[in-house]
């Protein structure tokens, strides 16, 4: 019925999967007295029936895994990387991999689709990838281990409680302003009345698809001729029948293509970026006043969201060479949208800090005019610097994002303040650099020799912050 969900097979998964535990232990633990002798008849019959759940749950997927690893010679780095361009749907699924014996490319099958007790095994799926993602230390494995039981709980109960398939559909269109759970546009906004109507309709039509639609329109696809323009889908992509034929059966052989993909990981990337920089600055202008301390942890929360979307970032870029993405495709992307040195920190895995621009200051500085206060940025400058000065020894690879103290917590008016009357002062600066590209001997702005507490005007502040900025982002 399309006002409820299908919840059938997952119920019937979780039924029979307790059963089957709860009957083997009967077997195992039932007792009776034959010939004045306690005996347990059944003990054998129940650990054989447990023994065959637990190899079909998990030994079958496990095997077969690593049977095909061994086959295709795919390592453990490149199964890793290969679940980070999966579809979100197949993340925590059992991908069994497969090599092209010409390209070398790998692709994947998705065995969770033919495995009857995935329902079951997946949570436990959930929890060793985020395990086998987590930290080389204890806390960071605990916490990926509870982080994981409550992922792999939530997807387990996803059928139960989300929503079903017509009402979903409705959402995407009313709720969500024409947009999908997934992202995807039913119809953009600049469409006609017409075209969001017909659009909107089609979506509504397609969400109760009999069968799996998509499935058997690629499968139709397949069957036209090599020389017929009609094989192709809306977006340029033909297929296979034999693939298309085994897909039927859940063995559809997918492709991995990371130079495909990388455009929405880097739209993920600027996306956040742009939330983790809003954090300090929906602080720090919010028009009211603002203290000292909310404007460091304010920093602080911004660069820690930051350092995430750069280590995931640089993840993506790393994971797309393991699986030897063709890189004349990627890296002009990747340059175009982000710029020369920021693709050069990220493939380097170096963390550039959140700089505040000198407009961030000037902003601030008409607000502080309007409440009849001092610019309360030019009170935290010192210990913004202190806190970049950190941050600049931070590896996206490696690390963690380092513990960092507001000093406003424990610090307070001149106390503090005398600790940083002499911040950024010009014999600290270094007097050329190296580029990305090579070139050396780039010339650095003049700083001034002065100290920024020694500055007299606002303009000369601002300037001091620009220039220092400047010689940052070089």
């Amino acid at each position: 019925m399309p006002f409820g969900n299908f919840v059938s097979f997952p119920a019937e998964m979780l039924r029979t999967s307790v059963n089957i535990v709860e009957r083997g232990l009967d077997e195992i633990f039932y007792t009776t007295t034959i010939n004045g002798k306690t005996v347990r008849p059944l003990k054998n019959i129940g650990l054989q029936r447990l023994s065959g759940m637990a190899f079909t749950s998990v030994a079958v997927p496990a095997g077969v895994v690593a049977g095909f690893s061994a086959l295709y010679d795919v390592t453990q780095e490149e199964r890793s990387a290969m679940k980070n361009w999966v579809a979100s749907w197949s993340k925590n699924s059992t991908l069994v991999p497969i090599r092209d014996s010409k390209t070398g490319k790998l692709s994947y099958i998705d065995f969770s689709h033919s495995n009857a007790y995935d329902t079951i095994s997946r949570p436990f799926q959930t929890i060793l990838n985020r395990v086998a993602a987590g930290e080389e230390n204890e806390n960071g494995m605990i916490d990926d281990f509870i982080v994981g039981v409550f992922e792999g709980t939530k997807e387990l109960g996803m059928p139960f409680i989300t929503e079903s398939i017509w009402t979903e559909a409705l959402a995407d269109l009313y709720f969500r302003k024409g947009r999908t759970q997934q992202g995807f546009r039913v119809w953009k906004e600049d469409d006609t009345l017409g075209n969001k109507v017909q659009k909107s309709i089609a979506h509504l039509g397609l969400s109760q698809a009999p069968f799996n639609y998509k499935q058997l329109k690629r499968l139709g696809l397949s069957l036209y001729d090599k020389d017929n323009i009609d094989r192709f889908d809306d977006r340029g992509r033909e297929y296979e029948l034999s693939n298309e034929a085994a897909g039927v059966l859940g063995f559809r052989v997918i492709d991995i293509k990371p130079e495909e993909a990388m455009t929405y990981k880097i739209s993920q990337y600027t996306k956040a970026r742009s939330n983790a920089k809003n954090l300090f600055t929906s602080i720090a202008l919010k028009g009211g006043v603002v203290s000292p301390k909310e404007l460091v942890d304010a920093y602080i929360n911004s660069n820690r969201a930051l350092f995430e979307a750069q280590k995931t970032m640089n993840y993506d870029i790393n994971s797309a060479k393991i699986l030897d993405a063709d890189q004349n495709k990627i890296i002009p992307d990747l340059v175009g949208r982000l710029g020369k040195k920021e693709f050069g920190s990220l493939s380097f895995g170096i963390f550039k800090p959140y700089i505040p621009s000198a407009n961030i200051f000037k902003k601030s500085q008409q607000i502080a005019n309007k409440l009849g206060t001092n610019n309360p940025l030019f009170d935290v400058v010192g210990e913004l610097a202190n806190i970049r000065a950190q941050l600049f020894q931070v590896n996206l690879a490696d690390d963690e994002f380092p513990t960092i103290e507001n000093p406003f917590d424990v610090k307070l008016g001149s106390e503090l303040m005398s600790n940083i009357t002499n911040i950024m002062p010009e014999a600290t600066l270094p007097k050329s650099v190296t580029g990305f590209s090579g070139e050396t001997n780039v010339a650095l702005p003049n700083t001034g020799t002065l100290s920024f507490d020694q500055l007299k005007t606002q303009d000369q502040k601002l300037q001091r912050i620009s220039n220092v900025n400047s010689l940052l982002d070089t």
